[in-house]
């Protein structure tokens, strides 16, 4: 059996990680319109958040009588509804920021000591995926003559039909929004959310040398 030299695992190495290596629209190939709203596979979609009564507080009857209100309410649907459930790393960035902030303006002592332990634990919790929340969407599509006022008039039925019941819809109006569900779906592992990287100004296509990632793999 032959047996690889060193350069030789490199080089394979080197060779794995940039057939590994893809542009974000190949990932997720939709083209926004306008409000958060998209077009994927010849159809128009949108999204929203779904945020409800937490069963885990409610009597076995409240939540049967809560069910039945919810399983009669879908049943007068007459369209199609798709549901996404998926687990979010808790952003406790900003918070860590905040403190962070405070604490440079606090005189010397076990106050100022405590703030900045405190703003680095905020972040670690996030660095570490310490908590982890679920979090629950529904997407809808249209592909009639005119599917914008069409799903603006889907998602206003589903409001008021789900809002007597206890349930609330947030749309998600902008394409930083759709791309952070879109991000803790497929890449649950990665920590950075593409809204922070919008908010930084990177909304254009990364441009590398193919030389200069082997270079920075060896």
């Amino acid at each position: 059996m032959k047996v690889e030299s060193v350069k030789e695992i490199k080089t394979k190495d080197k060779n794995d990680f940039l057939m590994g290596v893809r542009h974000i629209g190949e990932i997720v190939p939709v083209e926004f319109i306008r409000d958060g709203m998209y077009v994927s596979g010849g159809k128009y979609c949108c999204m929203a958040r779904i945020e409800g009564t937490n069963f885990s507080v409610m009597s076995e009857s409240q939540q049967n009588a809560q069910e039945s209100a919810l399983i009669g309410i879908l049943n007068r649907i007459d369209f199609p509804v798709q549901f996404i459930t998926t687990s979010v790393v808790a952003d406790t960035a900003h918070m860590a920021r905040v403190v962070a902030s405070t604490a440079k303006n606090m005189p010397e002592g076990n106050l100022k000591t405590y703030a900045a332990l405190y703003a680095s634990a905020l972040d670690a919790m996030r660095t570490e995926k310490q908590i982890l929340a679920q979090h629950s969407y529904i997407i809808l599509t249209d592909d009639g003559a005119d599917p914008v006022a069409a799903l603006k008039e889907k998602m206003k039925i589903l409001y008021e039909l789900l809002r007597p019941a206890g349930v609330m819809l947030t749309p998600l109006t902008s394409e930083a929004d759709v791309m952070d569900v879109f991000a803790s779906i497929l890449m649950p592992e990665v920590i950075i959310r593409p809204s922070e990287m919008l908010e930084a100004g990177s909304t254009e296509e990364l441009h590398v040398n193919a030389k200069e990632l082997v270079a920075g793999a060896v």
